[in-house]
């Protein structure tokens, strides 16, 4: 249950950070090839989790995907959404999402943070609102 100090770091949010494999994933990969061998690289992604970025949106929050590896599956996600994605090599996110914070004007008092994984836990000790999923780590 929240107490007042909660629903105040709450109002204050304006950007919403959400991690992608593992959040906004099952965390599974499907990866084959086409008949031409080409690398196909599939995900499922929940669509209750694209409503509620739709509603974040609406309210007037910002929200940006964040992954720590290159995929165009993410891609094709967030430009369904709407949203903008980014991705921090070799899972070094800190410096990708800080780079977000300024694009968007917004200092890490105004940023929550939804995460599942160790290499998240950077951006999770500095965000104001860290939330970790069912299936994060017992690190995050």
């Amino acid at each position: 249950m929240f107490d007042a100090i909660d629903a105040a770091v709450a109002r204050s949010i304006r950007l919403v950070i959400l991690d992608v494999d593992g959040v906004q994933t099952d965390g599974g990969l499907y990866i084959g090839g086409s008949g031409h061998g080409e690398k196909i690289e599939l995900k499922r992604f929940d669509i209750q989790d694209g409503l509620g970025i739709k509603l974040l949106l609406l309210a007037g929050i910002k929200v940006a995907l964040v992954s720590g590896r290159s995929s165009p599956a993410n891609r094709h996600r967030a430009e369904d959404l709407g949203v903008p994605w980014y991705e921090g090599p070799g899972g070094r996110k800190l410096e990708v999402v800080e780079r977000v914070n300024a694009e968007h004007g917004v200092n890490w008092t105004g940023v929550a943070c939804v995460c599942d994984d160790l290499a998240d836990l950077p951006i999770l000790t500095r965000a104001a609102l860290p939330v970790a999923v069912a299936n994060a780590v017992p690190e995050v």
